[in-house]
C-alpha cells in the first residue's frame, strides 16, 4: 500500500496517526480522507490530501459494525481511481451481519478486502474481567454478544 485513507469523520484522526508514526519510521505515505458534504470553494470536493489515483489504498476506521461506513468509503476510493487493498479497524465488535457470517466477514466478501482488526471485543471483555470490572458490567456485555454477536 501507499496511501492511507481516513472516512469522516472518526478514520481522520487515526489515519492521521498511522500515517504519522510509519513516517516518524522512515515510512512517508500519501494520506487522504473525504468530506461528508463537498465544499464547492477553496480546494473543493469531497476528497483532501494526497490524490488516491492509482494508489494502493488501507483503509483506517474506528469499528465496523454493519459495514456501511467501509462500503462508502471503498465505493469512493474505487471512484476516484484508488485501489482498497485492506481495511484496518480498532474494534472488530464481533456482531452478525445480515447473515450467518460476521459483519466483518460478509464486508470482506463483497468488498474483496481484508478487515484487518487491531482488537476484538471479546478481548476487550476479558482484559475488563482480568481488571475487575463490576461482574454486572461483564454480565451485561456478555448478554449482548449473546444477542447479537457471533458464536
Amino acid at each position: 500500500y501507499d496511501l492511507i485513507f481516513g472516512p469522516a469523520y472518526k478514520g481522520i484522526p487515526l489515519a492521521a496517526a498511522v500515517a504519522t508514526s510509519l513516517a516518524a519510521r522512515g515510512r512517508d505515505l500519501g494520506f487522504a480522507y473525504n468530506r461528508k458534504e463537498v465544499k464547492d470553494h477553496g480546494e473543493g470536493g469531497v476528497l483532501v490530501g494526497a490524490s488516491v489515483q492509482g494508489r494502493r489504498v488501507v483503509i483506517i476506521d474506528d469499528v465496523l459494525t454493519a459495514g456501511t461506513a467501509l462500503r462508502q468509503a471503498v465505493a469512493l476510493v474505487r471512484e476516484h481511481g484508488g485501489d482498497p487493498v485492506a481495511a484496518v479497524i480498532a474494534l472488530d465488535r464481533e456482531e452478525r451481519g445480515n447473515g450467518a457470517l460476521s459483519a466483518v466477514q460478509e464486508a470482506e466478501a463483497e468488498l474483496g478486502l481484508r478487515v484487518i482488526p487491531l482488537v476484538s471485543v471479546r478481548e476487550v471483555m476479558s482484559y475488563l474481567q482480568s481488571k475487575g470490572l463490576e461482574p454486572g458490567a461483564i454480565d451485561a456485555m456478555r448478554q449482548y454478544q449473546q444477542t447479537y454477536g457471533i458464536s
